[in-house]
């Protein structure tokens, strides 16, 4: 088999595994379009602040004032 052959054959296969690829892509999309609206809620988002509830407040290492720090 010669090199134009070859790629000829390896193109025809990229085709027909990209027609399968399509076919299953579009399964997939009938799936989703068919399953049941609203069944699913998003997880209310973690927040970080909200982790340690008895986290004293900020005070400053320098001066002593809360709500900022000294680097």
């Amino acid at each position: 088999m010669n090199y134009a052959q070859t790629g000829k054959s390896e193109m025809a296969e990229l085709t027909k595994l990209v027609t399968v690829l399509a076919q299953q892509v579009s399964e997939i999309e009938k799936k989703i379009d068919n399953r049941p609206s609203g069944s699913y809620q998003k997880p209310p988002a973690a927040r970080p602040e909200l982790s340690v509830p008895d986290r004293p407040p900020i005070v400053c290492y320098s001066c002593g004032e809360p709500g900022h720090i000294s680097r």
